[in-house]
């Protein structure tokens, strides 16, 4: 299994474009590829390291991939890894009608792409059981409005016996969330003005590793790695690292007398990258730490 620098990934992905068929504004066009091209370059670390962690397909080696556009981890798993992918996607941008057809001339590569367009917190998936060898679930999970139980048990079930589930999402305990909550700044995601995803077009509830871990490890699943990984820039000044070490200084004192994982300094990257295999049945266990016992939920909701 080959890797790819971030510069390699950043290089490749840079040569990616849309490009359509049918009468599109030159101005929607020339706006679509912009944000792909910001996009490419802002998330190639997170494309580099999630890539690693994805084996070389084996012959007729099927990957499923949910929430799919903008397409570019399609490409790098297609190029690199050689998977036949199946696209998912909730919705996609109406100034573009589908099918998307992509072009990288520097690759001499063109795909056009086809998703299945399905609501992956409540609908069935509209593939038979233990046919994909892989699945990505790769920035989707922090946006489910009710529960990612459902979509686990998906994933759970069209994948092969000992299939690879693969899931990146941002880090809830990010030393960049503990640094804003001690300058007095929000954490929570701001809303959208134009989403084309509605309540979906924003971070619904972030998860740190331990949860993560428990969550998919007590569905039916072998958790295999779970760590936490910086992608975003730090900062630069001397002045700005002397105030991010002054703010972060509590927090790192505690972390040497405590005995919870998440309370680690090598817990606090930006980014959760966790791989598991499917192992038995598909179980729907609802962790205490992500949600309400049926108990409670009985008080809150009784009349005051």
């Amino acid at each position: 299994m080959e890797s790819m620098s971030v510069e390699q990934v950043e290089r490749y992905l840079a040569g990616w474009r849309i490009a359509v068929d049918k009468p599109v504004p030159a101005a929607v066009l020339e706006d679509a590829n912009l944000r792909l091209q910001h996009f490419a370059r802002e998330q190639a670390p997170r494309y580099s390291l999630t890539l690693d962690l994805i084996p070389d397909a084996r012959a007729g080696g099927r990957l499923l991939e949910i929430g799919s556009a903008p397409y570019l981890m399609s490409a790098l798993v297609r190029h690199a890894r050689h998977y036949d992918v199946v696209h998912t996607n909730l919705s996609h941008d109406m100034r573009l009608p589908p099918p998307v057809r992509m072009v990288n001339d520097a690759a001499g590569e063109t795909t056009e792409i086809v998703s299945d367009e399905l609501n992956a917190e409540f609908d069935r998936f509209p593939y038979p059981d233990d046919c994909f060898d892989v699945a990505l679930c790769c920035e989707v999970i922090e946006h489910l409005t009710l529960s990612p139980i459902p979509m686990l048990g998906e994933l759970h079930r069209v994948l092969r016996p000992d299939g690879l589930l693969l899931v990146t999402t941002p880090n809830a305990v990010r030393m960049a969330n503990l640094r804003s909550l001690m300058l007095g700044l929000n954490i929570y995601d701001r809303y959208r003005q134009d989403s084309i995803y509605g309540a979906y077009g924003r971070h619904n509830r972030e998860y740190s590793p331990g949860e993560l871990e428990e969550l998919v490890g007590g569905v039916g699943f072998r958790v295999e790695h779970c760590r936490t990984v910086d992608i975003f820039p730090r900062p630069g000044s001397l002045s700005a690292r002397l105030q991010d070490a002054w703010l972060t200084l509590p927090m790192r004192a505690r972390s040497l007398f405590t005995r919870r994982p998440d309370a680690q300094l090598d817990r606090k990257g930006d980014q959760i990258l966790l791989t598991a295999r499917k192992a038995g049945a598909f179980r729907p266990v609802h962790p205490p730490s992500i949600f309400y016992p049926p108990e409670e939920e009985q008080v809150e909701r009784a009349p005051a």
